[in-house]
């Protein structure tokens, strides 16, 4: 088999991921043939465009990811945890493809979360336009390296409302407490193109997380467009 010609025909012609291929096609050691849509190979999925993870989700019918890279995509902020993951793409598959999200009946999708779950919720609306708003509660964006991500990305969720808690930046840890610095930051940027608003909270981290996503999902039921 020509080898140029198959890396042509592999290709999964991805805008945002390079090297973007499958493997059907290819011999194991066993004899055996790998069949469509059982194998692929990517280059860094975080570039990903929604159309890129359409491809993937609907056409290659994509249900794991396996990343093989030696390193974590960041390491842990306490001592003693395991270091973090990097599974967030691997959940956004599962949101794009799970019924409730889907539903074609909503007039308006949001995505909340709070600390992890916050930086998860935004770091989402870079990878689908799935969400027109976004509640980020005291969302981890000290995440090392996110701001500058962000700002390379598109954000399609047209509406995002950010908070913290006013002691969150007297964190003994020294990633941690880049929280205020990190988040405004991001508020900065945002506020070029999207309706955008900073709430400060009294209190530290875990003070009323209940009450904040509340705080941030009533503000976001007035401000999000009429349809």
């Amino acid at each position: 088999m020509n080898e140029d010609r198959t890396m042509e025909t592999q290709s999964l012609h991805l805008t945002g991921v390079s090297n973007a291929r499958t493997l059907a096609g290819y011999r194991t050691q066993d004899g055996r043939t790998i069949r469509p849509h059982k194998l692929l190979r990517t280059g860094m999925l975080v570039k990903a465009t929604p159309q890129d993870i359409d491809i993937l989700v609907n056409r290659e019918h994509l249900g794991m990811i396996i990343d093989l890279r030696t390193e974590t995509e960041a390491r842990a902020v306490f001592r003693g945890s395991p270091d973090f993951a990097g599974k967030a793409d691997t959940l956004i598959c599962e949101l794009m493809q799970h019924p409730t999200v889907t539903d074609q009946r909503w007039k308006h999708r949001i995505i909340a979360g709070y600390s992890l779950a916050g930086l998860f919720g935004l770091y989402a609306c870079t990878k689908t336009d799935l969400f027109d708003g976004c509640v980020s509660c005291s969302g981890s964006l000290w995440y090392p390296g996110f701001v500058q991500y962000l700002k390379e990305s598109h954000v399609y969720a047209r509406v995002i409302y950010l908070s913290f808690g006013t002691k969150e930046k007297d964190s003994r840890n020294p990633v941690l407490s880049k929280i205020k610095e990190r988040t405004e930051q991001v508020v900065d940027f945002l506020k070029q193109d999207h309706i955008c608003t900073l709430e400060m909270n009294p209190g530290g981290h875990f003070h009323d997380p209940d009450g904040r996503l509340q705080k941030g999902i009533t503000w976001m039921m007035a401000h999000l467009p009429v349809r």
